[in-house]
């Protein structure tokens, strides 16, 4: 059971086999024995039925490698919960409906960042991550946009709510504001 843990891809996983299929390994992951309903977050024992997941990992010595979780649907049990079925969630492993793991999404943004749509595809491939330049593409774009966001709160912050000693504690929007106020007081010459 020690030399399964090896292959958790993400840490409290619960990996039942590991074995080469064709051109592949494959990894399978059983779920917990319970879950936390995502609404209300009561736990539940009461398991409603399962289904297979399947993701996309990072290679194994060139070899691709796919995960198959057995994941949990269970019954929320908190009678003022909207929420009567939910499935359960494995963070650290991959973000709900997901085709790979969040490691290989990272490896693949990076790679996106570093060579581009295309060249990032082809060496991918020939490390036995098998992924379309459009999805490279796709995560380098969506990560750019995360990033926009990040920047335009730093600015907002920097221009508006930073407070600044040498102006009396307070923001360079407002001073900057009482600066014209100040001008537009002085009387005009004539």
């Amino acid at each position: 059971m020690e030399a399964l843990a090896v292959w958790s891809p993400a840490p409290r996983l619960n990996v039942t086999k590991v074995e080469r299929e064709n051109s592949r390994w494959l990894v399978v992951i059983s779920g917990r024995e319970r879950a936390c309903c995502l609404l209300c977050g009561v736990q539940s024992r009461s398991r409603h039925s399962f289904y297979v997941w399947t993701l996309g990992d990072l290679s194994a010595q060139g070899i691709p490698v796919t995960i198959r979780v057995r994941v949990g649907r269970w019954r929320c049990r908190n009678e003022r919960c909207d929420r009567h079925i939910f499935p359960e969630r494995f963070p650290g492993l991959a973000g709900p409906s997901a085709r790979q793991t969040d490691r290989l999404a990272e490896i693949v943004r990076l790679f996106g960042h570093g060579a581009g749509g295309r060249p990032s595809g082809r060496l991918m491939v020939r490390l036995g991550m098998r992924v379309s330049d459009s999805t490279i593409l796709r995560r380098v774009k969506h990560h750019a946009e995360a990033v926009e966001l990040a920047t335009f709160e730093w600015v907002d912050w920097f221009n508006h709510r930073r407070l600044l000693e040498p102006i009396g504690n307070i923001p360079p929007a407002e001073a900057e504001a009482r600066y014209y106020e100040h001008l537009n007081e002085l009387p005009m010459a004539a």
